[in-house]
């Protein structure tokens, strides 16, 4: 498939070029828009064949997110809701097992791949709009975020919408429109960015670039009088968001501002230097996200498109300048900010991943030196040998990329036809095989000693249980209890819903954290430290579940009975 999206691609700006330098008639509009959504649902189609022959076992994330779903709510501990609403609705649409809690993912993806299109087309141009849309389609960070339901997808997916409104808003064509006809878009701003809120906190982050093109459009003396007319525009619409996102503060305010507590604490900083080595290790990730040609590229990009800053407070006022400022702006923030954070204390890879919304769409850009973008870095016109380069330079991102998407969808079928042996230390994917296995053991066990309450004081293991001992897997539903000390505050949304308060007295199955053991290793046999605060207990089995030759995870049970403190 990758060779076919290359070969239609290059043979649309081929037919471009052509019809540039001899008069021969252009493709259409709706050429590239087609083959940009038969793509798209090609890339979509193929996912949901892989969710729905592959159905890895849920990581804990996905497993928690399930169980916050049971219990609708305007916001949880660690994450605001959508994410929780989302994966309950696709449980009524097409089921409530692995595929059904993943189906949004891919989907969701889907939509932001034809909104890039759309803010490609409209500023640069449309076969540059079906360029970055591949470019996102085929980003190996994609590929993963589109098989597991996190709240990157809704995230991303509501941050390319923010920035399809945005222009739409800028590039009104006139005065007029501005003030009488364009309250749609003002309304879609404003839906985009309280359901972004509600999906990630991350999203408060878009109000940054927002707010500094506002500033130098008001510095910007060719463009002051369009700011003063937008101004209100774009305050209505964060007014719309936050009436969205009210909700969600006001469960924060009843609850103690959890959510602002942990989000603090996941990413708080670490005493000492800066951390150098953290700020590496997130540069080098982003190879990987983005890919590592397409990345090298955005960075050069980054480079050259510095001159625009300079020369945009002198030229006559055009709405597409500031737009091209909003989206540079929208992609190189969350990669500083996450910086920011990585030189503080540490940075996850995914963190930065609304950066490549506007990223897929100025790497092509920037490789197809349309005007607009040749324009905005003031480059002069290019020898032909150069363009040709740039070409084959999108057409490498593409194959790349594609490449690396094949080697992640294909890991576990090419070692078996190669005849690899997979270990603990060579599967990325190790951390999706427990869950099953985990609740069948446990429930052998649990039935063995009369159904009672089972406790546990890790998120994930409660999370991995919560789905897994059901009733859709011919389970009874357990009493599931996450421990928490008197006087302590909730580490994790289930000791919020299901402290042990209330069973302190029964008898419980208490199970722990998980050993990770490599080769020989046998782990420590000390008794876990929880045993302390109860009166009775004892050790009734051992669940061990060997995932690789080399790797096993190891739980351990207890009945438990009396807590003392």
């Amino acid at each position: 498939m990758a060779f076919l999206l290359v070969s239609r691609l290059k043979k649309l700006v081929a037919a471009e070029g052509a019809s540039q330098a001899g008069g021969h008639v252009p493709p259409r509009p709706e050429n590239y828009r087609h083959t940009a959504v038969i793509l798209a649902l090609a890339i979509l189609a193929l996912r949901l064949v892989i969710l729905s022959n592959q159905a890895y076992p849920l990581y804990g994330d996905e497993a928690q997110y399930w169980a916050w779903g049971q219990n609708l709510a305007w916001g949880y501990f660690s994450k605001p809701p959508l994410v929780a609403w989302l994966i309950r609705l696709s449980g009524e649409m097409v089921g409530d097992g692995e595929f059904g809690v993943r189906f949004f993912a891919p989907v969701l993806h889907f939509i932001t791949q034809m909104l890039i299109f759309a803010l490609g087309r409209r500023s640069f141009g449309a076969p540059v709009g079906l360029a970055a849309s591949l470019i996102y389609g085929v980003m190996p960070g994609v590929a993963i975020s589109g098989l597991v339901m996190s709240t990157d997808a809704p995230l991303v997916m509501f941050w390319a919408m923010a920035l399809f409104f945005a222009q739409r808003i800028l590039l009104t064509p006139d005065q007029a429109s501005v003030s009488r006809k364009n309250w749609l878009n003002v309304m879609g701003l404003g839906l985009a960015l309280g359901l972004g809120m509600l999906s990630k906190y991350f999203m408060f982050l878009f109000l940054v670039p927002l707010i500094v093109t506002g500033l130098l459009m008001a510095m910007n003396q060719h463009h002051r009088a369009v700011f003063k007319q937008l101004v209100r525009q774009f305050a209505i619409a964060l007014a719309i968001g936050l009436m969205i996102f009210a909700p969600n503060i006001w469960w924060n305010y009843t609850h103690a501002w959890v959510s602002v507590h942990h989000t603090q604490a996941n990413a708080g900083v670490i005493t000492g230097l800066l951390h150098l080595n953290s700020i590496g290790e997130f540069l080098l990730s982003q190879f990987a996200v983005f890919g590592p040609l397409a990345f090298l590229v955005l960075l050069l990009g980054f480079w050259h498109g510095r001159r625009f800053f300079t020369r945009y407070f002198a030229q006559p006022a055009d709405p597409a300048e500031s737009f091209t400022i909003l989206l540079y702006l929208s992609c190189l923030v969350p990669i500083l900010f996450i910086v920011g954070i990585a030189a503080l204390s540490r940075a996850h890879a995914n963190w930065a991943g609304t950066a490549y919304v506007g990223g897929s769409v100025l790497v092509a850009a920037y490789l197809a030196n349309w005007a607009n973008w040749a324009k905005m870095v003031a480059a002069p016109p290019r020898p032909m040998w150069r363009q040709k380069m740039r070409q084959h330079m999108m057409a490498a991102i593409l194959l790349s990329n594609a490449a690396l998407v094949t080697v992640i969808y294909g890991y576990h079928d090419g070692a078996r036809l190669l005849h690899i042996q997979l270990t603990g230390r060579t599967d990325p994917f190790t951390r999706f095989e427990a869950g099953r296995v985990l609740g069948r053991a446990v429930s052998r066990i649990w039935l063995q000693h009369g159904m009672i309450p089972i406790l546990t004081d890790h998120r994930m293991v409660y999370a991995s249980l919560a789905f897994y001992m059901r009733p859709a897997y011919m389970i009874p539903s357990p009493i599931l209890v996450d421990y928490i000390g008197t006087g302590d505050a909730p580490a994790d949304h289930f000791q919020m819903i299901s402290p042990i308060a209330q069973y302190r007295d029964q008898a419980m199955i208490y199970i722990t954290a998980p050993d990770y053991l490599y080769d020989s290793e046998t782990g420590g046999h000390e008794a876990p430290p929880i045993l302390a605060h109860f009166r009775k207990s004892e050790i009734v089995g051992t669940i061990t579940i060997p995932l690789y030759p080399d790797y096993r995870l190891r739980y351990r049970l207890y009945l438990v009975q009396g807590q003392i403190d």
